[in-house]
């Protein structure tokens, strides 16, 4: 039997609607390029984006309203938090592989909690 690869893809602001699901992938960062500043005499914003390194990361979220830039999620832990989406990029998952891992993801959290 074969099995299929899915793959998230980035979503846009604009195309971003309740009941979505989305995971975080990248954190976005700015800085003041002090060697670019000192050369042009003025302060040089420059913005990097780095893989977003946090034990969520990947964590499928379930998009419950849309206000840009802010959109309210909510975990599977049933807890709630606002995203910035300039500071954060979200991609869209695929539905079914995100009610499949949320229940996985409960599944070992109710097992750890017995432990």
């Amino acid at each position: 039997m074969a099995t299929q690869t899915l793959t998230t893809r980035q979503v846009a602001p604009d195309d971003m609607k309740i009941g979505d699901y989305v995971a975080i992938t990248h954190e976005f960062f700015e800085f003041i390029d002090r060697f670019a500043s000192e050369r042009h005499q003025q302060l040089t914003l420059q913005r990097t984006a780095t893989l977003y390194d946090d034990e969520d990361a990947g964590t499928p979220l379930l998009v419950m309203r849309v206000c840009l830039p802010f959109v309210l999620v909510r975990k599977p832990d049933k807890q709630y938090i606002s995203v910035d989406i300039r500071r954060y990029k979200l991609v869209k998952l695929d539905d079914q592989y995100a009610l499949d891992a949320i229940r996985f993801i409960k599944k070992s959290n109710k097992h750890s909690k017995a432990d």
